[in-house]
């Protein structure tokens, strides 16, 4: 049997009606805290064993009121963790991995289509790499022209000086072995993966902060791995380089999981599943208070009237950090997997009079 609401979500469900005229059920308060999408709720032990939950925070309620806006019964709850994020939102480690985890995977999903279907045409071979390489040949055939724009964009950023022959050839090769890589991580040398990086053999060069250009199993690897400390930490980095390329129609989230991915391979490269030790190491010192920083401000409380304006938490480094400029910002095709901002999304429920 299901337990009755308590006193603090009642109260918080008519908070969110009387405010933003969107209704909000104890089922659905439930469903978002399972999901990592809301802080569970803090139950106080009193005396003589009875219990009671305090009133909720002002950021819970800014939370719910935009759950509310954005959620849809046939849309998945990652956008909505994305839309978070994006806000200045906690989400749990669990929901960040998740979330993570699908944006890469959906982002992949035509290379992965057009492997299967290669990988049934393909005639086996002697070699192994032979083999291969020939089902990464027939399931680039396959790709659409976005998938190829993407590689030949970042193509382009590893050979600045190409000529225009010598890059179809680099985009060829990194198309045909990002497909292996994606798909058979295991079986790849150290050759085929500076061949699915850039198109060459040789060790590709390092792009600034963003470093070498990261595969798909790469960026998998993280996304599983992820960490809500270095989400945090990294957030107002990737924020700072959206705001430099306005262009640029990504969210926070996606950018910032390139930025992880960059500082985790320029920390440990045989090691993409171990964390950052830039956000672990500020987790421990300000746990120990060993180092004196600037006291990080919490989320500036809003008025009750105006749930949906909850300030934005500042990251960690957001005082005299450089923003860089991931890889990710120059490639268009990424913009079709993500669903619109908040400001659109919120736009269009006004108009369906939602």
């Amino acid at each position: 049997m299901r337990s009755q609401p308590s006193g603090a979500d009642l109260e918080l469900i008519s908070l969110v009606m009387d405010e933003t005229g969107a209704h909000v059920t104890p089922t659905q308060l439930e469903r978002w805290r399972m999901r990592g999408l809301l802080p569970r709720a803090h139950v106080v032990r009193e005396g003589f064993g009875g219990s009671r939950v305090p009133t909720h925070a002002d950021d819970v309620a800014g939370a719910v009121a935009l759950l509310a806006q954005i959620s849809r019964r046939s849309r998945p709850w990652q956008y909505s963790a994305i839309e978070l994020f994006d806000a200045g939102f906690s989400l749990s480690t669990e929901a960040v991995r998740e979330t993570a985890t699908f944006a890469v995977n959906r982002s992949v999903r035509p290379m992965t289509k057009a492997w299967a279907r290669a990988e049934l045409e393909a005639v086996p071979a002697e070699d192994p790499d032979e083999e291969l390489g020939e089902i990464g040949e027939r399931a680039a055939a396959l790709l659409p022209r976005a998938v190829w724009k993407s590689v030949q964009l970042e193509t382009q950023l590893a050979h600045p000086h190409a000529t225009a022959g010598q890059l179809r050839e680099y985009v060829d090769r990194a198309m045909t072995w990002r497909l292996v890589d994606l798909n058979v991580p295991g079986r790849m040398t150290d050759k085929q993966r500076n061949l699915a990086r850039h198109g060459s053999v040789d060790p590709m060069p390092v792009l600034g902060a963003t470093g070498v250009l990261p595969l798909p199993s790469e960026r998998l690897q993280v996304a599983r791995t992820l960490s809500w400390a270095e989400a945090e930490t990294y957030r107002e980095t990737a924020r700072l380089s959206l705001e430099d390329n306005p262009h640029a129609d990504l969210s926070t989230f996606v950018v910032m999981t390139w930025i992880v991915t960059a500082a985790r391979r320029n920390e440990r490269p045989d090691a993409l599943d171990t964390p950052c030790r830039r956000s672990t190491w500020f987790r421990s010192s300000t746990r120990s208070g060993r180092r004196s920083r600037v006291r990080i401000p919490e989320p500036t409380p809003t008025p009750r009237s105006d749930c949906l304006t909850t300030a934005r938490r500042a990251s960690p480094f957001a005082a005299g950090v450089h923003a860089t400029r991931p890889v990710c910002l120059a490639i268009p095709s990424l913009r079709h997997a993500w669903p619109p901002r908040h400001d659109a999304v919120r736009s269009e429920n006004s108009e369906a009079g939602m």
